[in-house]
Protein backbone atom coordinates (compact mmCIF):
# COMPACT_ATOMS: atom_id res chain seq x y z
CA UNK A 1 0.00 0.00 0.00
CA UNK A 2 3.18 2.53 0.56
CA UNK A 3 3.52 2.45 -2.91
CA UNK A 4 0.52 4.40 -3.67
CA UNK A 5 1.96 7.32 -2.60
CA UNK A 6 4.09 7.37 -5.56
CA UNK A 7 1.50 7.96 -7.70
CA UNK A 8 0.82 11.41 -8.38
CA UNK A 9 -2.15 13.19 -6.68
CA UNK A 10 -4.33 14.43 -9.68
CA UNK A 11 -4.76 10.55 -10.46
CA UNK A 12 -7.89 8.93 -8.63
CA UNK A 13 -6.23 5.60 -6.91
CA UNK A 14 -8.46 2.56 -5.17
CA UNK A 15 -6.41 -0.10 -2.36
CA UNK A 16 -7.36 -3.31 -2.83
CA UNK A 17 -6.14 -6.21 -1.29
CA UNK A 18 -6.36 -7.68 2.14
CA UNK A 19 -8.42 -4.85 3.71
CA UNK A 20 -10.62 -5.96 6.53
CA UNK A 21 -13.64 -4.17 8.45
CA UNK A 22 -11.51 -3.54 11.46
CA UNK A 23 -8.91 -1.78 9.90
CA UNK A 24 -7.54 1.25 10.85
CA UNK A 25 -9.13 2.95 7.60
CA UNK A 26 -7.99 6.77 8.98
CA UNK A 27 -4.26 5.79 7.45
CA UNK A 28 -5.67 5.40 4.33
CA UNK A 29 -8.04 8.39 3.27
CA UNK A 30 -5.29 10.83 2.43
CA UNK A 31 -3.37 8.22 -0.50
CA UNK A 32 -6.40 6.97 -2.33
CA UNK A 33 -10.05 7.59 -2.95
CA UNK A 34 -11.69 4.37 -3.37
CA UNK A 35 -11.19 1.18 -1.02
CA UNK A 36 -11.98 -2.42 -2.07
CA UNK A 37 -13.24 -4.03 1.15
CA UNK A 38 -15.75 -6.35 -0.65
CA UNK A 39 -13.98 -9.75 1.09
CA UNK A 40 -13.37 -8.24 4.10
CA UNK A 41 -16.75 -8.25 4.69
CA UNK A 42 -17.29 -11.60 4.87
CA UNK A 43 -17.79 -14.44 7.04
CA UNK A 44 -17.29 -18.00 5.74
CA UNK A 45 -17.90 -16.59 2.03
CA UNK A 46 -21.22 -14.84 2.74
CA UNK A 47 -21.44 -11.01 3.63
CA UNK A 48 -21.51 -10.75 7.28
CA UNK A 49 -24.22 -7.71 8.56
CA UNK A 50 -22.64 -7.13 11.79
CA UNK A 51 -19.13 -6.34 9.81
CA UNK A 52 -20.67 -4.13 7.07
CA UNK A 53 -22.35 -2.18 9.98
CA UNK A 54 -19.08 -1.61 12.03
CA UNK A 55 -17.49 -0.44 8.54
CA UNK A 56 -20.22 1.72 7.69
CA UNK A 57 -19.87 3.30 11.41
CA UNK A 58 -16.27 4.03 11.36
CA UNK A 59 -16.76 5.19 7.65
CA UNK A 60 -19.21 8.18 9.17
CA UNK A 61 -17.17 8.45 12.36
CA UNK A 62 -14.27 9.23 9.64
CA UNK A 63 -16.49 11.47 7.66
CA UNK A 64 -17.56 13.53 11.07
CA UNK A 65 -13.71 14.11 12.22
CA UNK A 66 -13.77 16.66 8.78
Amino acid sequence: HNLLNEVPNNINKMIAGNIQFDDDIDKFKNICKYIDISGGLETSGLKDISKIEIFLKKINDLKNET
